[in-house]
């Protein structure tokens, strides 16, 4: 379907989270450009072959793939087209810490990873559901990009300059694309229209991941949008309504968060049990935990929570030093380093 001048937008089933994800093609004279390729399966890519078709073009078409970050229902395919076709692939320049960090993701469940579980107060059974859950997924290959993208810079596809907007938060390495003359932003899973991203805290994460999440949002709430070409569900106008309820919605998360705190430590499950409830899915219980830990550091980087490093298990509690959230007690948002 053709969205806007020279986009195309394509959508494709993928087996994780909100069950469909979207591919834009733009038009070039030196060959189409994606913003996003999709999952790694033969399904999606049939998928996708079949609606590059209906607009004239095939995969071998595509001179470059730009990742809105490198999770695998987004820049997976990349893989495929870079070596079937010589497809270049850019992504942030954060990027190259997170595409090879678990070329396999059972390394994910690495002594660390395990550990770091264990601290949060998850009870034995739990613990050994979420190991068997890792043991017996797939393993994900690894990819390698071509680019590493900044902040600021200008990409001109088509005839139409794009922003690179980096927007750390769902992960270390999002983006965003704006065109600033047509007030298009491509948001990947930055802004959403019907779910908020997950935005996780674990021993694989960035220190602070909702305070670089909230703080990329307000970036990204100064600029005009007239239409929002997110990364799930369909394109959508009032990106800028969206975005408030999006903040709104942290808002009242982190109070529901700091509610169940008294001045004795508690867990972080036990925590997530209060604030989310019983959940019979193993996966969405995970994500509760690692969403209830993100706001547990962003109040703690506010003084609102003391986080006591135990062992055998780590304790939040109230802190009570502070009456409100004050932004500037918290950790800037700062560019991640290369190791």
């Amino acid at each position: 379907m053709l969205v806007a001048d020279g986009i195309h937008w394509f959508r494709v089933k993928i087996p994780v989270g909100p069950k469909h994800g979207n591919i834009y093609l733009l038009e070039d004279s030196d060959g189409p450009v994606l913003i996003d390729a999709g999952f790694p399966s033969d399904e999606v890519w049939t998928e996708l072959t079949a609606q590059m078709s209906r607009v004239g073009y095939a995969p071998r078409d595509i001179v470059t793939v730009i990742g809105t970050h490198e999770h695998q229902d987004h820049a997976g395919a990349s893989a495929r087209l870079r070596e079937l076709f010589g497809t270049t692939v850019w992504l942030h320049e954060s990027a190259f810490l997170n595409t090879n960090r678990f070329a396999n993701n059972r390394d994910y469940w690495s002594p660390t990873g395990r550990q770091w579980w264990s601290r949060i107060g998850l009870p034995a059974d739990e613990l050994a559901l979420m190991e068997q859950d890792f043991n017996n997924t797939p393993p994900i290959e690894p990819f390698e990009y071509d680019r590493g993208l900044t902040e600021g810079e200008i990409l001109t596809i088509g005839g139409h300059d794009y922003q690179v907007i980096w927007t750390p938060g769902h992960s270390e390495a999002h983006i965003c694309l704006y065109d600033m003359r047509r007030r298009i932003l491509f948001s990947g899973d930055h802004v959403l229209p019907k779910i908020t991203p997950h935005i996780a805290r674990d021993h694989a994460t960035r220190p602070n991941p909702l305070q670089d999440y909230k703080r990329s949002l307000s970036k990204v709430a100064r600029l005009p949008l007239d239409l929002v070409l997110p990364g799930h569900y369909r394109p959508f106008k009032n990106g800028t309504g969206r975005i408030a309820e999006i903040q709104q919605h942290h808002e009242e998360r982190m109070r529901a968060v700091e509610q169940t705190l008294g001045h004795k430590g508690r867990t972080a499950w036990e925590i997530t049990w209060d604030v989310f409830g019983d959940n019979p899915s193993l996966v969405d219980r995970q994500l509760a935990c690692s969403e209830t830990i993100a706001n547990l550091y962003y109040l703690a980087a506010c003084g609102r929570v003391d986080i006591e490093e135990g062992d055998p298990v780590t304790l939040y509690s109230r802190s009570g030093k502070l009456t409100g959230y004050i932004g500037s007690r918290c950790p800037p948002v700062e560019a991640p380093a290369r190791t």
